[in-house]
């Protein structure tokens, strides 16, 4: 029963987590039209990509070499009922989206999370934990009076 749970949860987060990502460049340049200059998505999204290590998914919008690893599942982890739900909308005509984050993207993904191997590392557990070669140091201190 744990499993299936943890499979309904993880497709709940796949489609929740594709509706609230279509906004964010809206939303950050409504912070700056909102007198929070520093806000605007141009001037964020640089400090997203120091953040982030991303080796699947590159371009505008990610890069490697951050402090943050990003995975994404494979088919091959995917539950027979991860993989079910997948194929179903493959199958409905929803495209598959290698990038769940991008602004203009849509349709269905394996899901892009914070992890090395199965072990989660979200920026306390990446700042409390001694650098190492592959995960340095965030930078930090760069953004003041945000």
């Amino acid at each position: 029963m744990r499993d299936l749970l943890s499979d309904f949860v993880n497709i709940d987060m796949i489609i929740s987590r594709r509706q609230s990502a279509c906004q964010f460049p809206a939303d950050y340049d409504r912070w700056a039209e909102l007198g929070n200059p520093e806000w605007s998505w141009r001037h964020c999204l640089p400090w997203f990509r120091t953040l982030e290590d991303d080796r699947y998914c590159t371009g505008e919008f990610h890069v490697a070499g951050g402090p943050i690893p990003v995975v994404r599942w494979s088919r091959a982890e995917l539950s027979p009922l991860q993989e079910a739900f997948l194929q179903a909308c493959l199958n409905a005509g929803y495209p598959l989206q290698a990038d769940q984050n991008h602004p203009a993207g849509t349709g269905v993904n394996l899901m892009a999370m914070n992890r090395r191997g199965r072990v989660r590392r979200g920026i306390v557990q990446v700042a409390t934990s001694p650098p190492t070669p592959t995960e340095p140091r965030p930078v930090t201190g760069g953004m003041t009076r945000a």
